[in-house]
């Protein structure tokens, strides 16, 4: 008896998973199936409301003009590496007391100084 027969579900999963093997492969492979126009479109969809919130974030900054169109430039001539370097120094300048609230813990507040004098701690009495 053939090991076919024994157990017929065992077949259907060597079948789904050696479809789903080969979908993966022409994922990665970037064969003729994943090529579809509308990826393109979709990429340069993204792209542009990247491009459209960078500038508008730029244009915000309380920074001089030279170093607005510095930033500008870099963002339009040097694409990928302009936008995470302008992203880099956001995360870099922003205001992190904004998010004190979410990592707001007791043991963190006895960590942190505050403006009363600290206390010693106890000895075993």
């Amino acid at each position: 008896m053939a090991l076919d027969s024994q157990f017929p579900g065992d077949n259907n999963c060597r079948r789904t998973l050696l479809r789903m093997r080969g979908i993966v492969i022409h994922f990665l492979q970037q064969e003729i199936l994943n090529l579809h126009p509308m990826i393109y479109w979709g990429l340069a969809i993204v792209w542009l409301l990247l491009l459209i919130t960078a500038v508008i974030s730029v244009r915000t900054l309380e920074i001089p003009t030279g170093a607005k169109v510095f930033w500008l430039l870099l963002i339009f001539l040097v694409p990928v590496a302009g936008l995470a370097l302008y992203a880099l120094r956001c995360l870099l300048r922003s205001n992190w007391q904004v998010l004190a609230p979410l990592f707001h813990s007791r043991k963190l507040n006895q960590q942190l100084p505050s403006g009363k004098a600290p206390v010693a701690p106890r000895g075993k009495a």
